[in-house]
């Protein structure tokens, strides 16, 4: 009999080489199932859906957010899943446990003008210029710009590969000229396998790093306070797509998206539409 603790090291193996998960996820999936591995330490193979109830409840009366706890449960099904592949368990125990859904918030967005505000004030770092011309632009997820590296573009085809975005899916995407000539200057003598966006000392841009200098820039622009992180970006650009009439489908493959439901959120209008639409309508005519 296997313990959780002294199969993780295979699972590992399994996540990052079989189903070529994300650096992201294979940490967040193994970190959860070591604190896991203590609250559960019995063998896999003696684990019981109550063991998972009381572990749950314990992390709601902790305040952990639904959504962690949903990410959790996640993660605990697909190594049971991975567990019932290697004919060590039967059944998914945690399939068991049951969340009430949650209602999915409508992402914020910047206006137009907030856009080009963020977009077009001028930064000192070239680095930091172009990264944040991209997140406007593109709509890239952080991690497709820290990951980016040379060979992924074209630029005389105007295109960059994001490569092994999320769910592994490759995705081609056309580059704004305003972008061509700084992307020139940050990857001229580079190698085709060095990073375009390094740190400060040369090595891979930290996502602690690329989230101070995003911080200061929304300073520089007057946005600070306004609870906009690079995501508000991929939702910006995903939003005022559809607004121009861009189809979903053609915004799905833009965003790298696997599943349309979760591209489908873009369809939400602001109260300004809403009202517009509901004086077109017919019993309005009575007036």
């Amino acid at each position: 009999m296997n313990t959780i603790i002294e199969l993780l090291p295979r699972y590992e193996r399994y996540l990052r080489h079989e189903r070529q998960a994300a650096q992201a996820t294979i940490h967040a999936y193994t970190s959860d199932l070591r604190v896991l591995s203590e609250v559960i330490p019995q063998p896999v193979e003696q684990v019981e859906l109550n063991d998972f109830r009381r572990h749950v409840m314990n992390l709601s009366e902790l305040g952990r957010k639904a959504a962690t706890i949903e990410r959790k449960i996640a993660g605990y099904r697909t190594f049971w899943h991975w567990l019932i592949l290697e004919k060590i368990v039967t059944v998914n125990v945690p399939d068991g446990i049951s969340i009430k859904k949650r209602p999915r918030p409508i992402p914020r967005w910047l206006s137009e003008d907030d856009l080009r505000t963020f977009v077009n004030t001028p930064e000192p770092k070239l680095r930091n210029a172009t990264a944040w011309k991209l997140l406007g632009w593109l709509g890239l997820r952080r991690s497709e710009i820290l990951n980016m590296k040379v060979r992924d573009l074209m630029l005389s085809d105007r295109a960059v590969l994001i490569r092994n975005g999320k769910g592994n899916k490759d995705r081609l995407l056309v580059l704004p000229e305003q972008v061509i000539d700084d992307l020139y200057c940050l990857t001229a003598g580079q190698g085709d396998d060095e990073l375009i966006f390094k740190g400060d000392f040369g090595g891979a841009w930290s996502v602690r790093s690329f989230k101070h200098n995003f911080d200061k820039h929304l300073a520089r622009c007057g946005l600070e306070g306004k609870h906009i992180t690079p995501h508000t970006l991929r939702h910006t650009f995903a939003t005022h797509l559809v607004r121009r009439g861009v189809s979903i489908v053609d915004v799905k493959a833009l965003l790298g998206h696997s599943d349309i439901k979760t591209t489908i959120i873009y369809l939400h209008s602001d109260q300004a539409q809403l009202r517009r639409a509901m004086d077109k309508h017919v019993l309005n005519d009575e007036k």
